[in-house]
């Protein structure tokens, strides 16, 4: 074997750029495949880090009954198919601790938040069974006025030191005080770092709902009773099926709900480098066989000096075995790229879903691509050997089963190029098309910057307008700027509160329509 190695080397020495090419074809391959893999164990593949996660349901486009606690709990604690039901509401928000302020993303959650995932924190406690309220939304800080902050967020204000509990942090101007730490990784929902307990009001529909299945109900089941209820809850709380699908109630897994539309997007570019992956096999084959098809000569010299057909083989073969552990190392680089790539491009949901390559799943599948390869690869030259005869020529070898191998692999090759290039073209021609569509304004030079005064000496209504006004001003001023404006809601960001019937020129209008106040 030590002997089969040396030569190897030798021969790649001979013909670097052969050598080259095979190894950038199949580090490509294998690099793509294990980077992309890497994307879908952590959006897929991977349990979340909860408590039993796959009995984790969110209830999508679904309004929970919330008007007050009691009606919230009283709910939660009567279905029919969930063992516990949380609520809970995203916010950006001024986060505000001792000599440090910044902007964060925080969520009010009912007090059995924390429960219904099956999470603990690492250090103090979660909410208190009475901490829910009746109020008016952010502005309620709860009964107790108490917080549960990230990991992340203790270890960059208080260095990990225990003395964080009992301190005050603030959010838009309200005083909280600290009484847990959430484990490491855990930032459901959305990267939140901060947890606060929920002020119930009516008509606040900005609501999320997690729940936990009953033990022995299955997921139709769950489904089918799920269904009922959101008839029997439609005319009172405004959930009836809309003519948007995708506005419609719906039950799913919480791994399936983080996903979202990166699911399908994952598994169809898992799909596009497998491909990729087989055209790079195929070419490196195709070459191996026309390297062993010149060796012939070599080959049947050696055969007469003595060497068994089983000897060349394990020559052919460990040359294959090489090449693939080459290229194996320099796709693991190239995996490790990849992730890197996708963590920016398509974060993950939770923070413990992170893109890894060092993952006992990801080295796996690894290993089974690189063994696949070196037998595709180490077959072929191998039979190619049992069928040649001693003293062989360059031409005698080319027997009509040869040719027809050749031929088939360039086949096959072309066939996966066509598939790769079809789904490439179609892919980029709906890309090219959804950037070209009109969304009616134009954005060429436009920046944007999001400002919130609450809690700060400026949050009371009569000094809002000044301050605006005053930033504008400065603004026109600065050199490069032709004009600045503020408004609530940027176009296709978000969806404004104040709506109605509004007519034009007169006319009644046919549809309810909303408004964005600007400030020119």
């Amino acid at each position: 074997m030590f002997q089969d190695l040396k030569y190897t080397l030798r021969l790649w020495a001979t013909r670097p750029w052969q050598a080259a090419f095979a190894i950038a074809a199949l580090a490509i391959g294998i690099g793509a495949n294990t980077g992309v893999f890497s994307v879908v164990n952590a959006l897929l593949l991977r349990s979340l880090p909860f408590r039993e996660p796959d009995r984790l349901a969110l209830l999508q486009h679904f309004i929970a009954p919330h008007d007050s606690t009691k009606e919230f709990h009283e709910w939660r604690q009567h279905s029919v198919y969930l063992a516990d039901a949380a609520l809970f509401e995203e916010n950006d928000v001024n986060l505000g601790a001792v000599r440090v302020g910044m902007r964060a993303h925080v969520a009010q959650t009912s007090w059995n938040f924390f429960s219904v995932l099956g999470t603990q924190p690492v250090l103090g406690s979660g909410f208190s069974a009475d901490e829910d309220v009746d109020g008016t939304g952010w502005g309620v800080p709860g009964r107790n006025a108490v917080a549960v902050i990230s990991y992340g967020l203790w270890q960059q204000l208080f260095n990990g030191y225990p003395r964080a509990l009992g301190s005050t942090i603030r959010i838009d101007g309200i005083p909280l005080t600290i009484v847990g730490v959430a484990p490491a990784g855990f930032d459901y929902p959305g990267n939140a770092v901060l947890w606060k307990p929920a002020a119930f009001s009516p008509g606040n529909n900005g609501w999320g709902t997690v729940a936990r299945l009953k033990p022995g109900i299955s997921w139709p089941q769950a489904r089918a009773a799920f269904a009922v209820e959101v008839e029997r809850l439609s005319p009172k709380h405004a959930v009836a099926a809309v003519d948007n699908s995708n506005l419609r109630p719906r039950l799913t897994s919480l791994q399936d709900g983080l996903a979202g539309p990166v699911k399908n997007a994952s598994l169809m570019f898992m799909g596009a480098v497998v491909l990729v992956f087989l055209i790079a096999c195929t070419n490196v084959a195709s070459l191996l066989l026309a390297r062993t098809k010149d060796r012939a000569v070599e080959l049947s010299i050696r055969s007469a000096l003595g060497a068994s057909r089983a000897s060349l083989a394990r020559q052919l073969f460990v040359e294959c075995l090489l090449l693939s552990f080459v290229a194996t190392l320099a796709g693991l680089l190239l995996a490790s790229w990849t992730t890197s790539l996708a963590a920016k491009v398509q974060p993950p949901p939770l923070g413990a879903q992170s893109y890894s390559v060092l993952d006992g799943r990801v080295l796996a599948f690894m290993l089974i691509v690189s063994v696949i390869t070196t037998l595709a690869l180490g077959v072929l030259p191998s039979l190619y050997v049992g069928r040649m005869h001693a003293f062989g020529s360059r031409t005698s070898t080319r027997t009509r089963g040869s040719r027809l191998l050749g031929q088939s692999l360039v086949g096959v090759q072309v066939m996966l190029t066509m598939i790769l290039l079809a789904g490439s073209v179609s892919l980029g021609r709906a890309f090219v098309h959804l950037m070209g569509i009109d969304r009616g304004y134009d954005v060429q030079g436009i920046v944007t910057v999001n400002i919130s005064l609450d809690g700060t000496t400026h949050q009371v209504g009569k000094r809002q307008l000044p301050y605006f006004e005053e930033v504008l001003d400065r603004i026109r001023q600065l050199p490069g700027v032709r004009s600045a404006s503020a408004t609530d809601f940027l176009p296709l960001y978000a969806s404004a509160f104040v709506g109605g019937p509004y007519g034009l020129d007169g006319r009644k209008a046919p549809l309810n329509s909303t408004m964005i106040p600007v400030l020119s």
